[in-house]
């Protein structure tokens, strides 16, 4: 009777364990999925990026020389139309903002789950099991982090966008009389315009970002094969 009880725990454990492989490597199979998606829509976010700010500057050259010519009519239409391109980037960022927060979210829930297979792994004599899950635990603290460290940049730079916006628009220009005020304007211009780049530059990091995240998901799906 024994016997059988100790044969029938064994199977049980056994039938465990194969089950928690298999929901791991469902886990590893639809994390690399996401890693490939989203450096796809990195590469979109990229080029769009690109010929936002290319359009950007060109409309920001015909400000300067209508302003320049006392060309009240061009001068209010390339005010317009730098108006209406900082509210879509101002719109856009919002939306990385909400997708940033989701990021956060995905990797605190990605770090429970590893510091889960750390405590389930130690001291069950399975040594390299145990420093590979201490290592996955290590890469999504720091990719908890530097998603923290995005989401905060891009809040403030969200903010500034905002004031700068509310600050172009509160000139009206109707005569050659509005365009020195129009003229004084063209600093906070320039500076909309480094925070597009910067925020171009930000996307390409996060591009380089999450192709290192794919390779690390490779890794892990390598390490959890070895353990088997």
């Amino acid at each position: 009777m024994k016997n059988f009880q100790l044969t029938l725990l064994v199977l049980l454990l056994g039938f465990g364990s194969m089950a928690s492989l298999k929901a791991q490597a469902v886990r590893n199979t639809a994390e690399r999925a996401s890693d490939r998606n989203q450096i796809q829509r990195d590469k979109q976010v990229i080029a769009r990026d690109q010929a936002e700010l290319q359009q950007f500057v060109e409309d920001k050259q015909a400000f300067t020389m209508a302003i320049s010519n006392g060309n009240v009519a061009r001068a209010k239409k390339a005010h317009a139309q730098i108006v209406a391109s900082m509210e879509r980037e101002i719109a856009q960022g919002e939306a990385k903002i909400r997708q940033s927060r989701k990021e956060v979210a995905g990797s605190q829930s990605e770090l429970r789950s590893s510091r889960r297979e750390v405590r389930n792994t130690r001291g069950t004599g399975r040594p390299v099991a145990t420093v590979d899950d201490r290592m996955d635990k290590r890469d999504d603290k720091r990719d908890l982090r530097d998603d923290r460290r995005d989401r905060e940049e891009q809040e403030v730079r969200n903010a500034r966008q905002k004031a700068i916006l509310a600050d172009l628009r509160s000139v009206r220009v109707n005569g050659p009389g509005d365009l020195p005020a129009l003229r004084a304007k063209r600093q906070i211009i320039d500076e909309f315009e480094t925070t597009m780049r910067r925020d171009m530059g930000e996307n390409v990091e996060e591009l380089r970002e999450d192709k290192g995240e794919l390779r690390e998901d490779r890794r892990e799906t390598r390490e959890d094969r070895r353990q088997r």
